[in-house]
């Protein structure tokens, strides 16, 4: 596959394309494209939108019959959980405004290059961290040297997305999280707690909880 290239399935972008406003633009960006790099098939999709993600939200809910969300008014982000018309299967759709002056800036404020991903409506890949070659090599790397200062829960889940995915945890990653370890007291225990339960629910939990010891992130 080439690195500028992805092929995105017609629903459920063909539905967004439709109830969006003309103005607005929208890429699917984060672990959907991951997923679909790797030729998964994904459960979540996460959009970003220029304009209102409530708005974008309730908007695709009604259109498909299901049930619209706001997770956070003051950032104009909501959920619409629908049902995918091709496998019956009940789908998470969120949208979030835009943040950032451009979608790449957007990007380059997240966590890990995996997650640094965006494609648009046409397939094209918007790569600015090398997230692409990441997925392939099967490596965990952070974004930005002060990521984890930014969000303490990112702490816990990289060691949670190492076990899941089964990825190499890069150097530099893995000496700036045992340094900013004390991040962790930072972060809303609700949110960390989450990742926890995420991670000891996976099949290599007891590895992921001796890296979670050996980076210094639990006693």
């Amino acid at each position: 596959m080439p690195q500028s290239d992805i092929t995105l399935p017609l629903w459920p972008i063909a539905i967004i394309s439709a109830v969006l406003d003309e103005e607005m633009q929208a890429w699917l960006v984060g672990g959907a494209v991951r997923d679909l790099v790797l030729a998964h098939q994904p459960r979540d999709w996460d959009f970003v939108v220029t304009g209102s993600g409530l708005r974008a939200a309730r908007a695709v809910a009604n259109k498909l019959g299901g049930a619209y969300y706001a997770l956070d008014v003051e950032r104009q982000t909501g959920r619409a959980i629908v049902t995918d018309p091709a496998s019956g299967l009940r789908v998470t759709l969120d949208f979030a405004a835009l943040r950032h002056a451009t979608i790449e800036d957007d990007l380059l404020a997240r966590d890990f290059t995996i997650n640094a991903m965006a494609a648009s409506f046409d397939g094209r890949i918007l790569d600015p961290t090398g997230g692409f070659g990441d997925v392939i090599g099967r490596v965990l790397r952070m974004v930005s040297p002060t990521c984890f200062q930014a969000d303490g829960v990112r702490l816990v889940r990289a060691v949670r997305l190492v076990a899941q995915f089964g990825l190499m945890l890069e150097h530099t990653t893995r000496a700036r999280i045992a340094a900013e370890a004390g991040a962790i007291t930072n972060a809303a225990p609700e949110r960390v707690r989450a990742e926890l339960v995420a991670l000891v629910a996976l099949p290599a939990a007891a590895t992921a909880l001796a890296l979670l010891v050996e980076l210094g992130l639990v006693d």
